[in-house]
């Protein structure tokens, strides 16, 4: 039986993960700030913050993840109501960190590193697994600190069993269609509020047309 490591494991898209592993054939110890209790055998909840080396590096949870066979960092801020600072911290000190974890195990694991198309930035070209360093310029500070990170998974020779997986929009669930936030540039509500004076008409129409820029008709 595999073990894996899951940071992240009780924010949005690392509870979705959560669940996934836990119907395949693996020991799970999902990583979080808060102390918590699983319900599951196949998960062993592991109380540290990546942000704090101190926290991370504890000599107890070196113990615990000795043999580990995969990490899946997924921890991140998303929040673009968040400092620079704070973002800076999370993102690349946090990715840092567990960087730090990897090279301290005596059984180097595979490290699978959760990054985002928003590393893409503001690049004016087809942008796809080629692609990195192409001098974009980033619209927040989400997706220039989420770009120094994999920047540093990217330069870590010395781990060298490496994923990255960018993940596009994510809001959700595609199976049941359920949205656990909406923010950033995904943010309807006001737009569907706006289109409620005329729901005499919508309700006649087979298909609603939903213009991105808001002074749009």
């Amino acid at each position: 039986m595999k073990k894996i490591l899951l940071t992240g494991a009780s924010g949005f898209l690392g509870s979705y993960l959560l669940e996934d592993l836990q119907r395949q054939d693996v020991k799970i110890y999902a990583l979080s700030r808060q102390a918590r209790e699983s319900s599951s055998p196949k998960v062993k909840w592991l109380q540290a913050d990546i942000s704090d080396e101190s926290s991370l590096l504890r000599p107890d949870i070196l113990d615990q993840l000795k043999g580990i066979d995969i990490i899946i960092h997924a921890a991140a801020l998303y929040d673009l109501a968040s400092g620079r600072e704070e973002l800076y911290r999370q993102n690349v000190l946090g990715t840092s960190n567990i960087l730090h974890l990897v090279r301290l195990l005596k059984k180097m694991p595979h490290f699978a590193y959760i990054s985002t198309i928003a590393i893409a930035g503001n690049a004016k070209i087809n942008f796809d697994e080629t692609c990195f360093d192409v001098g974009q310029t980033f619209p927040d500070a989400y997706a220039s600190t989420k770009f120094a990170a994999e920047h540093m998974i990217r330069s870590a020779n010395d781990i060298t069993s490496r994923s990255i997986f960018r993940l596009g929009i994510v809001v959700g669930s595609s199976v049941d269609g359920s949205m656990v936030k909406a923010d950033g540039p995904y943010m309807l509500q006001s737009l569907i509020r706006s289109l409620k004076p005329f729901t005499p008409i919508i309700t006649r129409l087979k298909f609603l047309p939903l213009p991105y820029h808001e002074s749009s008709r």
